[in-house]
């Protein structure tokens, strides 16, 4: 769900109930892990704990190849012709626009997945995932892959989601528009523009 520029809305309610008396979460309103108030755990973010527990606790699991059982199982949800295993589509589906970055080149630009697969509504994503789940394969959702630091590269391997397929807006009221994830920001902005409203911000991948 994507907020339109409408009336501010307060995004300090969760931590006005859970920390009422905390000057320091009150005056950052953001998702941090809900502690004792006024102490040092105001001060770590979530997204900072799951690096540091990931880091330390979870081994790098190297390549990840798909077995042909599993790749099996995957034709029998979306059909064969909407699953990659190699060649100039799957190397493709493994980039974005991390390339701007020397460093990023040089760290994963030779990062590929073992496959790709294409998911066309919510109950193919449900069984990829879950299959992915039960066989412990890395999954990385790719949208339209215009993000440039390589948010949608294949680290280990395992198996790329092209979300593509699945660009539906469900709902535009009231401000907030309920899009799937394979939906463009410009077609989000021109459904808006007629009823009154626009994207609050435009990011430098707007297409």
């Amino acid at each position: 769900r994507v907020s339109l520029n409408s009336p501010p809305r307060s995004a300090r309610e969760p931590l006005l109930t859970q920390h009422a008396n905390c000057s320091w979460c009150l005056a950052h309103p953001l998702p941090y892990v809900f502690l004792p108030p006024g102490s040092l755990s105001c001060l770590v973010p979530v997204g900072l704990i799951c690096s540091l527990v990931f880091t330390f606790l979870m081994p790098t699991p190297g390549f990840i190849a798909l077995s042909s059982d599993v790749i099996d199982a995957l034709t029998a949800i979306v059909g064969i012709d909407r699953i990659t295993t190699s060649g100039a589509s799957l190397e493709t589906l493994s980039k974005d626009f991390y390339w701007y970055s020397p460093v990023l080149t040089d760290r994963i630009g030779d990062r590929l997945a073992s496959a790709a697969v294409k998911i066309t509504d919510l109950e193919q994503l449900r069984q990829v995932v879950a299959l992915a789940a039960t066989h412990r394969i890395p999954i990385t959702p790719r949208g339209a892959a215009t993000g440039n630091y390589g948010q949608s590269v294949p680290l280990y391997g395992g198996l790329v989601i092209d979300l593509s397929g699945m660009d539906q807006i469900l709902d535009l009221s009231d401000g907030v528009v309920t899009a799937e994830p394979g939906a463009r920001l410009s077609t989000i902005e021109n459904q808006a523009r007629p009823l009154g409203w626009e994207l609050r911000c435009y990011p430098s991948t707007w297409v």
